[in-house]
């Protein structure tokens, strides 16, 4: 959260929730139309809070011009790169996305890396990928005890 607006997963949040003291950070990745891994809670939302009127999913190129609420910044996967390169402390935590093997390619450190997954496949792959901590979705346990 950042000035009360949610689901932002914006460069702006990440950065004032790192100096209240947060070193676990949960972002919504998702896969533009030229399939780059983007930091968007979802497309619908998104489109809410940039104005943008157009189709979605989008381009990078396009959702990396659109800014957030009119100030804050979105994030792809360079700029959450850049920004975990310059806070070795933090962890990454995924949600939304069940492609581990994609994410675990494209991010930084896989030492840093959490993911929810949605599939059992999926957290076998985040093993075979060493990702850190796959995290089974809340649906995944419950299909256990069922």
């Amino acid at each position: 959260m950042i000035d009360d607006h949610i689901y932002t997963n914006s460069l702006e949040a990440m950065d004032a929730n790192y100096e209240k003291g947060f070193r676990l950070f949960e972002l919504d990745l998702h896969l533009t139309t030229d399939s780059h891994l983007v930091a968007v809670h979802n497309w619908d939302e998104w489109k809410s809070i940039t104005g943008y009127t157009g189709e979605t999913p989008v381009s990078k190129d396009v959702f990396i011009r659109q800014k957030l609420y009119n100030q804050y910044t979105p994030l792809d996967m360079h700029g959450i790169n850049e920004w975990f390169k310059n806070h070795p402390d933090a962890t990454l935590i995924t949600d939304k996305i069940d492609e581990p093997k994609l994410v675990a390619e494209s991010f930084i450190d896989r030492d840093r890396l959490m993911m929810e997954l949605f599939s059992w496949e999926a957290i076998e792959e985040a093993f075979l990928c060493k990702i850190r901590a796959p995290i089974a979705a809340q649906r995944l346990i419950f299909s256990l005890i069922q």
